[in-house]
């Protein structure tokens, strides 16, 4: 400032009042020198980019200032035939003060890669007016003041393989072993599921973690966001909360150009809060539409929740998982047709079908089903490697018992009564038909049941297994109010 208003924005740009004129005649001169740091946290908070600006936050002599002023005095009264005033007022608030450094040899050539003279050294210190002294493991440097970016060693170890040619240091392999012994359990887990996943068909995408807030929230899957202070696009403004929006743009996106049959899974990061705090949690999305096996002509079934349901059950199988599909309402998906996937107390997941409300949203017309699994739980939980299990010396005994069940009923509630009753005789239990027609009520539909029966210690009679399978059957009839229908 002149003490009453500002003249400039040192090492930005000057005010209006500061500026030459046509009629000015009196010029003060000033060559000054700035902090690069301040300048360039000022030029950012400001919004501006000048040249003064871009020189000064790289650094500048802070030694020049003489020669500078006086070169330009001198061109003053060479162009425009200026006269200049004696005397020059030089203030100096903080001394920049340069600093030795220690170079070792021994530290050159490791960096490097090959041995160095010590005349080629030198040569090239003298080159970049570097002043140096030999000391017992190399050299005492000072880097010229026009040089501020040589601070450390290892800058000076970078201007000495510059100049020297870093085409004359020879390639060599790295020599240093691997800390690791190879993937850790996280990974292989990790790939393991890719592997299963394309083995059923999906094809693995990889997506943006950033979503629309306005689909988000005509979704509605989820009610809170994590919001991007600096968005690249208006229409990527939000951390992805769920897979599914990622997903379901990469399929609507094939869906517009006539492929509209689309198995596609990811496994990445998911964005939520939790109080003050941005929780990240790693999924595994997977969405379907269209026909279960487009390349065989004589399959035409389409993909369904069962279908969708028998992937996750392999997973959960291989991984040792005992799950359970809970019937639920989600935002965004078909009530009839959406279950969360719980183990034990833990959810770890949900399966639907989508809304058809959403699907118009994305110009989908055919029936699309999503499933997102939390790997973090399923990876916890997980047991470590496969149980053996010897083949069984006795044989199995089977039977079959339909129930009629009411739209909405839990087919698994029968198959937990079903187990509990029969205890270690019972070796898998089943759902093996269903059927709804001719001699069925209205609200109720027939599903057949199977049950496995085997002893490890004996072979079992078909008197026992009738009266443990009759008592299982009352059981179901009795605890969970649905009739036998043969």
């Amino acid at each position: 400032t002149d003490g009453e208003s500002i003249i400039a924005v040192g090492g930005i740009m000057g005010a209006e009042n500061s500026g030459i004129k046509e009629d000015t005649k009196d010029v003060l001169l000033e060559v000054a020198h700035f902090d690069h740091v301040r300048i360039r946290r000022s030029r950012k908070n400001l919004g501006i980019n000048t040249e003064s600006s871009y020189r000064f936050e790289r650094g500048v002599d802070p030694e020049n200032n003489l020669y500078v002023m006086e070169r330009l005095v001198e061109l003053i009264q060479k162009l425009s035939g200026g006269i200049a005033t004696e005397g020059v007022v030089d203030v100096i608030a903080r001394k920049v003060e340069r600093k030795k450094i220690l170079v070792r040899k021994e530290r050159v050539e490791k960096i490097l890669g090959k041995k160095m003279e010590n005349g080629e050294i030198e040569r090239i210190f003298k080159g970049l007016e570097i002043s140096f002294e030999r000391v017992e493991k190399g050299w005492e440097v000072l880097p010229p003041s026009f040089r501020p970016d040589l601070e450390r060693e290892i800058d000076l170890i970078e201007e000495i393989g510059r100049i020297h040619g870093y085409d004359k240091i020879p390639s060599q392999p790295l020599s240093r072993l691997s800390d690791t012994i190879g993937w850790d359990d996280w990974r292989i887990f990790r790939r393991d599921l890719e592997e299963l996943m394309k083995a059923h068909g999906f094809d693995q995408v990889v997506t943006f973690s950033f979503v629309d807030s306005e689909k988000v929230e005509k979704v509605g899957l989820m009610d809170e966001t994590v919001k991007l202070l600096n968005p690249i696009s208006s229409d990527l403004d939000v951390m992805r909360p769920s897979l599914f929006y990622s997903l379901m743009d990469v399929l609507s996106g094939n869906y517009k150009r006539q492929n509209k049959n689309v198995k596609l899974f990811e496994i990445g990061k998911v964005f939520s809060k939790k109080g003050k705090n941005i929780v990240e949690v790693e999924k595994l999305g997977a969405i379907a539409v269209g026909l279960e096996n487009p390349e065989d002509y004589t399959d035409r079934r389409n993909v369904s929740f069962y279908s969708l349901k028998g992937v996750i059950d392999d997973i959960f199988e291989r991984m040792g998982v005992n799950a359970r599909y809970i019937p639920s309402k989600l935002k965004g998906f078909f009530d009839m047709r959406t279950a969360k996937i719980t183990v034990g107390d833990e959810e770890i997941g949900f399966l639907g079908m989508v809304d058809p409300d959403v699907l118009d949203m994305y110009d989908v017309k055919d029936e699309v089903y999503f499933f997102e699994i939390n790997l973090e739980t399923l990876y916890r939980l997980r047991e470590r490697g496969p149980k053996y299990e010897p083949t069984p010396k006795f044989p199995y005994i089977r039977r079959d018992v339909s129930f009629l069940v009411p739209f909405g009923f839990e087919s698994s509630r029968v198959i937990e009564e079903l187990k509990r009753v029969g205890k270690d005789l019972v070796e898998k239990v089943g759902v093996s038909d269903v059927y709804k027609g001719k001699g069925i009520p209205q609200d109720h539909i027939s599903v057949t049941f199977y049950v496995i029966f085997r002893s490890k210690d004996r072979t079992l009679t078909d008197d026992e297994v009738n009266d443990l399978f009759q008592k299982m059957v009352e059981s179901v009839e009795k605890n969970l109010a649905i009739k036998k229908r043969y």
